[in-house]
């Protein structure tokens, strides 16, 4: 039986309700630190959020945009999420393809969070660009990912 998975726009108490992944720890001291974080993010850029039947929140995530044609993707992920891929994806395509004007969005992944590259590189089509040494709050390193508008293939020399 397919699992259904509702995309709703973000409001600060999802922030509150989700059961953050193990891999993305770090992500729990803005929203200690600073109470108005979450109405910051759901404010200043693009959110929603996954809801499965039974409310457990799935993931959230958001894009905010640095100027014109530039934005900054992040994702928060419950150890719920693997349940509810097959209705995720296309839900993240659909994003990514509704800011196609954007020329340049990027995204970071913890190194210690491997799914998150998969999904960055084969379902959505980011491509690795830096590494990020000691990045987070808890000193790991990131993977810096980007989608490129109309990208063209080059390489140094």
């Amino acid at each position: 039986m397919k699992k259904k998975l509702e995309i709703v726009k973000t409001i600060p108490q999802h922030f509150k309700d989700i059961e953050i992944q193990e891999a993305q720890a770090f992500c729990r001291e803005p929203f200690e630190t600073n109470p108005n974080y979450a109405i910051l993010l759901c404010e200043q850029g693009f959110t929603r959020t996954g809801i499965a039947e039974d409310g457990t929140i799935v993931g959230i995530m958001g894009l905010l945009f640095n100027h014109a044609n530039s934005a900054s993707g992040w994702g928060i992920l419950s150890p719920h999420f693997k349940k509810y891929i097959r209705q995720a994806i296309p839900a993240v395509k659909e994003v990514l393809a509704s800011y196609s004007h954007i020329n340049r969005i990027e995204v970071s992944a913890s190194v210690k969070f491997p799914e998150a590259h998969k999904l960055l590189t084969k379902s959505f089509g980011f491509k690795p660009e830096a590494i990020l040494e000691k990045y987070d709050i808890l000193g790991h390193d990131h993977i810096l990912y980007t989608r490129i508008a109309n990208s063209i293939e080059w390489e140094m020399k």
